[in-house]
C-alpha cells in the first residue's frame, strides 16, 4: 500500500456543521421559541438527506429543499414558522458558514501532511457557490489547490456515488489505490471510495454506530481502514497508515 494522497470531506469532518446551525437558530428562531438546537440540527440533517439528490438534479429548486427539510425537522418538536422565516434562517446559516473555522486538530493534521509532501484534496457535496464559501473561509487554499477541489455542484456527481471519487483520482493523476479518504458519512465517505479501490477512514466522533447493512462486515472487507472517534485519533492512525505504505 503506497498512498500519495490524502483527501477531505469538508461538512461534519473539516468543521462542525453545528455549530453555525446553532448561531443562525439563535438568531432567527430563538425570537419564537426555544428547543434544543443540536437535536434540531441532526433531524435537518435526516430530512435533509431525503432530498438533497433530488435538489443537485434540479428535480426540486434549492428553496423547496430548505423549505422541505427545516419544517419537517421543526414539525416534530411541534413547531413551525412561515416558508419565508425558513429562508430568512438559511440566509443566516449561510452568512455563519462563511465564518467558520478547522475544528481543533484539523489544521495540526493538514499542516504536517503538507510537509510530508503529500498530495491534498477535497471531495465535497453541495451547490458550487456555497461549498467555496466554506473553503475559503476555512482557509484551505494554504494547502489544498483549486485544482483538487472536486465539489458536486462543480462536476454533476454527488456522493455516494462513488464516480466523483473516480474524478478526483483523474485530476490529481493517482490511481484509487493511492488515495485515502477521510469523512464521517459511512455510505458516501467509506463504503463509496471503497468501492473504486481507495482506502477510506471513517472519522466518527458523533460515536455513530455501523449502518446496519454493513454492521458485521466491516472491518472485514477491507473498509474502512480505522474509525477515528477524534481529531487525535485521527492523526495518529493517519501517521500509522503513513508509515506501513
Amino acid at each position: 500500500m503506497t498512498i500519495k494522497a490524502v483527501v477531505f470531506d469538508v461538512d461534519d469532518t473539516l468543521y462542525s456543521r453545528s455549530q453555525p446551525f446553532c448561531k443562525a437558530c439563535r438568531d432567527v428562531l430563538a425570537p419564537h421559541f426555544e428547543l434544543d438546537w443540536v437535536k434540531l440540527y441532526e433531524r435537518r440533517c435526516f430530512y435533509g438527506d431525503e432530498v438533497f439528490e433530488a435538489s443537485q438534479r434540479g428535480t426540486i429548486t434549492m428553496n423547496e429543499m430548505y423549505i422541505y427539510r427545516l419544517g419537517k425537522a421543526l414539525a416534530e418538536f411541534g413547531q413551525a414558522v412561515p416558508d419565508r422565516e425558513i429562508l430568512c434562517f438559511e440566509d443566516r446559516y449561510a452568512y455563519h458558514q462563511s465564518r467558520i473555522s478547522l475544528d481543533p486538530g484539523m489544521e495540526e493534521i493538514l499542516d504536517e501532511l503538507y510537509r510530508r509532501g503529500l498530495t491534498l484534496g477535497v471531495v465535497t457535496n453541495g451547490p458550487s457557490d456555497r461549498q467555496r464559501v466554506k473553503i475559503h473561509a476555512l482557509g484551505l487554499e494554504k494547502w489544498i489547490p483549486e485544482s483538487n477541489w472536486c465539489i458536486s455542484g462543480d462536476v454533476g456527481i454527488m456522493k455516494p456515488y462513488p464516480e466523483i471519487f473516480e474524478i478526483e483520482a483523474r485530476r490529481l493523476s493517482l490511481s484509487g489505490e493511492q488515495c485515502l479518504y477521510i469523512g464521517d458519512n459511512f455510505e458516501g465517505d467509506v463504503a463509496a471510495p471503497a468501492s473504486v479501490g481507495w482506502h477510506s477512514v471513517w472519522y466518527n466522533p458523533r460515536r455513530l454506530p455501523f449502518p446496519e447493512r454493513y454492521a458485521g462486515t466491516c472491518p472485514a472487507e477491507g473498509f474502512p481502514e480505522f474509525v477515528a472517534y477524534s481529531a487525535e485519533e485521527l492523526f495518529e492512525g493517519i501517521l500509522r497508515l503513513l508509515n506501513q505504505s
